[in-house]
């Protein structure tokens, strides 16, 4: 086991939809990524982006 490169992340998701049975994919991809079927993540609000004016200002 370990951390799953961004890069190989894709191809591994569609492994395991390949893999899993339909019935349980959702149940494995939320305990194991966080994640919906398409990718998603689930229960993960968005990152706050900066009011007009604010953040980064280079």
């Amino acid at each position: 086991m370990g951390a799953i490169d961004d890069d190989d992340f894709p191809q591994v998701l569609a492994d395991v939809r390949t893999t899993v049975p339909e019935e349980d994919l959702s149940n494995v991809l939320e305990a194991a990524f966080g994640l919906n079927p398409d990718g998603t993540t689930m229960n993960h609000p968005q990152a706050p982006q900066p009011v007009d004016g604010q953040g980064d200002r280079a």
